[in-house]
């Protein structure tokens, strides 16, 4: 039986990435496509390691996305949900519990974020 070459393991690992983003993540259509074609084109022949690969591919499909996010002129859900993993993880580093972390988001960001992504962090933080 024949093993997937690293072409094959590289596309299924962007289609992946790709469902994740736009499914789960909300990232716009366009975006995911963009990304997902400049990932295959930067790592077309790539002979890394399939764990490298997949770290590395993982890395720069996200960085593609997160610019491309912060560059439209209109703010999407999966952008305000960029800033809000930051804002919680660097609260989360200094030591904040669970509620003090919701109750910075709820004080702090209510009026910048979209109501339903702070409905989804509150319930992370408070359930």
């Amino acid at each position: 039986m024949a093993h997937a070459g690293p072409s094959d393991s590289l596309s299924r690992h962007i289609s992946e990435m790709s469902r994740i983003a736009r499914d789960l993540r909300g990232v716009p259509g366009d975006i995911v496509v963009e990304a997902a074609r400049a990932t295959a084109i930067a790592f077309s022949g790539c002979q890394d390691k399939p764990g490298r690969l997949r770290y590395r591919s993982e890395s720069y499909f996200w960085k593609v996305i997160r610019r491309r996010l912060v560059g439209r002129r209109t703010p999407s859900s999966a952008t305000a949900r960029m800033v809000v993993d930051a804002v919680v993880a660097d609260l989360v580093q200094a030591g904040r519990d669970p509620e003090s972390v919701w109750s910075e988001l709820e004080r702090g960001w209510r009026d910048k974020i979209p109501i339903e992504v702070l409905e989804e962090y509150r319930v992370r933080l408070c359930a």
